[in-house]
C-alpha cells in the first residue's frame, strides 16, 4: 500500500530458554529502510517467543514515529491474538501489551505471512545467539542479511 512501511518480525527460542528477535522495515516498494534484532532472557515457549518479537517491533515502531504500517508475523496464532481476543497467561499478557502499542500506530494493520515470506526477520532472530546486545541497522543492511533481503518475497 503506497505510503505504508511494512515490517516483518520473527522470534527464536534458543536451548537455553533465551528469545532471539528479529524485525525489518520496508517501504511500500519493499526498499529496505531498518532493521532491528536483540536477545530476550529467561525461559519462553515459542509462542510467548513471537508475542515478544511483535511487542518489540511494535516498540521499534512507535521510537520510530512511523505511521500507516503492516505488522507482519508468521504466526498465525499471534496475528489472531493481536486483531481479537489475548488469551491467557503470559502469551495473553504479552499480546495485551502488543494491543496497546497497536493504539499507537494509525492506522495498522496485523496480518499472517508464511515463512517464506518472513525470512529477513527469522535471519535476524537466529543470528542473536551469537551476538550481544541489541543492533539496529538504519538505511543499509548488515551483509549478513544482504543475499535474504535480495531473495525475501514482499
Amino acid at each position: 500500500m503506497e505510503g505504508w512501511v511494512k515490517v516483518n518480525t520473527d522470534a527464536t527460542v534458543f536451548q537455553d530458554g533465551s528469545v532471539g528477535v528479529g524485525c525489518v522495515m520496508r517501504d511500500s516498494q519493499g526498499a529496505f529502510l531498518g532493521a532491528r534484532c536483540c536477545r530476550k532472557m529467561g525461559a519462553w515457549s515459542p509462542r510467548e517467543a513471537e508475542a515478544i518479537g511483535m511487542k518489540e517491533a511494535l516498540s521499534w515502531v512507535i521510537a520510530r514515529k512511523n505511521q500507516c504500517c503492516i505488522m507482519e508475523s508468521d504466526s498465525r496464532m499471534l496475528v489472531q491474538a493481536c486483531n481479537g481476543s489475548p488469551g491467557e497467561a503470559m502469551f495473553g499478557t504479552i499480546v495485551g501489551d502488543c494491543i496497546q502499542l497497536l493504539k499507537h500506530i494509525n492506522p495498522v494493520l496485523v496480518r499472517f505471512t508464511y515463512r517464506s515470506a518472513n525470512s529477513v526477520a527469522h535471519a535476524l532472530a537466529k543470528a542473536n545467539y551469537s551476538m550481544s546486545g541489541e543492533r539496529e541497522w538504519l538505511d543499509s543492511p548488515s551483509g549478513f542479511i544482504l543475499h535474504v533481503l535480495e531473495n525475501d518475497s514482499i
